[in-house]
């Protein structure tokens, strides 16, 4: 199986909980805080855009990192193996219309990468 559709399997194989945006970690859970510190209202960052106060976001999506090089085929493997059964709102992180709203491209995708 090749490394695209192992990472598929992996992410369509385990959903997160239910509503676990909304009500937090299950009672039990091993992880304590999943949750990414963002500064600012859309997750801006770095000292150039001023002094915000952080933000907690919690987000469902799944971030594939990989080579440049490899973005097209990554997004055409994800396409190709996804069925009417199996839909992933995927984004592709790269070039100069990428999303940049931290909080868009937590509620809005299932899938942002390649990064």
């Amino acid at each position: 199986m090749r490394p695209f559709s192992q990472v598929l399997a992996l992410v369509l194989g385990n959903p997160p909980p239910q509503h676990w945006v909304r009500d937090g970690d299950p009672a039990g859970s091993v992880c304590s805080e999943p949750s990414q510190e963002l500064t600012g209202p859309g997750g801006a960052t770095g000292e150039d855009r001023g002094a915000r106060a952080a933000v907690k976001q919690r987000s469902t999506a799944t971030l594939v990192v990989c080579a440049v090089s490899l973005v097209g085929q990554w997004i055409e493997e994800a396409r190709s193996k996804l069925d009417g059964e199996n839909r992933l709102r995927i984004h592709m992180y790269h070039g100069g219309k990428r999303i940049k709203n931290a909080k868009k491209l937590a509620e809005d995708f299932d899938l942002v990468g390649p990064a």
